[in-house]
């Protein structure tokens, strides 16, 4: 039992479909990550979670770290835009992402409070991966 178990186990963990990136240094001030800051109030106290343009349709619902619903999103790409939407989190506590009947995603507070930007992206070829870029960068879009 304990053999089929661990095997289970693994294969779970084998078959992880998230990526995260982390990337050093310190929040790099420019004029869009100050039109942003001044936009959507962006601080010390909070991350901004920015969701790519690879999403088509996909419910999400964020939680914090006790299961409470934090909000509701529907995530609907458009092809002519790289972004396809701006959430922004207090970085005090664990958040989960969970995309309905896809995966859930666990970013923990230490990931949140050092890191102002998070970008998730899915390619465009495998629905079910997801990347996560955690970085003090204002990444340019197109």
């Amino acid at each position: 039992m304990r053999i089929i178990l661990a095997l289970i186990t693994m294969s779970i963990i084998l078959s992880c479909n998230v990526k995260k990136q982390y990337e050093r240094g310190d929040l790099v001030k420019s004029k869009s990550l100050d039109i942003l800051t001044e936009k959507f109030d962006l601080n010390e106290n909070n991350t901004a979670i920015l969701f790519m343009e690879t999403f088509s349709k996909d419910s999400l619902i964020i939680k914090n770290s006790k299961s409470e619903i934090i909000k509701k999103v529907l995530l609907d790409s458009r092809p002519q835009l790289e972004l396809t939407s701006i959430q922004l989190f207090p970085n005090n506590e664990d958040i989960i992402l969970d995309f309905k009947n896809s995966r859930k995603i666990f970013i923990k507070k230490k990931e949140l409070s050092k890191y102002k930007l998070i970008y998730i992206s899915k390619p465009a070829y495998e629905s079910n991966k997801y990347v996560i870029v955690f970085t003090n960068n204002w990444k340019r879009l197109r």
